[in-house]
């Protein structure tokens, strides 16, 4: 079935319901629009450390940060996001459910394939947004 076709068939029988939706509507929602991603790395980095370049044709641009002690990330993004010319940025976070549409349940575990489902980071989240003005970047 379809994915826009399943999403309608959820909505349908999650949005049926008189009242506030249920978790589990909302679990069942989310699960349509979950999509996977390959992990490319896992780690940990400590200064000094040298950069690290992701691409979309590599693998993918997803990342995510978690400090282990207080510390600063500069991010570069070329060209920078802009909705305008169709580069979105959006915030995932990973499925509570390990393989929430089945997809991936018949391939093979040649590497890790997490679950992601698209949300709103928390209000205190911040990003302080600059143009890069330093030397060119040969990558």
């Amino acid at each position: 079935m379809a994915t826009i076709q399943k999403l309608y068939e959820v909505c349908k029988v999650s949005l049926s319901t008189n009242g506030p939706l249920s978790s589990e509507a909302v679990d069942s929602i989310c699960a349509v629009l979950a999509r996977p991603a390959k992990i490319i790395r896992d780690g940990e980095m400590s200064a000094p450390c040298g950069t690290m370049v992701i691409h979309p044709t590599d693998g993918g641009n997803i990342h995510a940060f978690k400090a282990i002690t207080p510390c600063a990330i500069l991010d570069i993004l070329s060209p920078p996001y802009s909705s305008e010319d169709g580069r979105h940025c959006s915030y995932f976070r990973r499925c509570q459910k390990a393989d929430p549409s089945g997809i991936l349940s018949n391939r093979s575990k040649g590497s890790e394939i997490v679950w992601l489902e698209e949300h709103q980071p928390p209000n205190k989240f911040v990003i302080k947004r600059d143009l890069y003005t330093g030397p060119p970047l040969n990558l």
